[in-house]
């Protein structure tokens, strides 16, 4: 026969196993939210075989540093778009090329170049981008 102190470790196992896998929490809130320690989910976890990620999920809106989604390299503003052709392998695609292939009504080619006509690499307005074939026909307007 189990002990009362059985059946509640073990109601506290069966939230726990909830929590970190069908809800993806990190280990501190599903602590938090249980009343115990931080070190008894963390041990019940690994007897548990739970698979957890201690800082919660690593990607998109789910990673505990998301921002929105908006990420600013060498000046030009990247979306977060992981099923965009034009995305790295990080996720991401530049926003000023997300914007004309809309204008254009079609998919840009890698070898296809957006340029800002004001400098600004920030401004992504529609009137401030042109397309050009390639690096070497700036002359050559789409």
């Amino acid at each position: 026969m189990r002990t009362i102190a059985q059946r509640d470790r073990d109601d506290l196992e069966a939230k726990l196993r909830h929590l970190i896998e069908a809800q993806k929490m990190p280990q501190h809130k599903a602590a938090k939210i249980l009343g115990v320690s931080l070190s008894w989910v963390s041990r019940s976890c690994k007897r548990l075989k739970l698979v957890t990620q201690k800082s919660g999920p690593r990607r998109g809106r789910f990673h505990p540093n998301w921002n929105g989604g908006v990420i600013y390299r060498k000046g030009y503003c990247f979306l977060y778009a992981p099923n965009h052709h034009l995305s790295g392998s990080g996720s991401y695609a530049a926003e000023h090329r997300m914007v004309m292939e809309e204008v254009i009504g079609r998919e840009l080619s890698r070898s296809e170049i957006v340029r800002h006509k004001d400098g600004n690499k920030q401004n992504n307005e529609p009137s401030n981008l042109e397309v050009f074939q390639s690096k070497t026909d700036r002359k050559q307007r789409i």
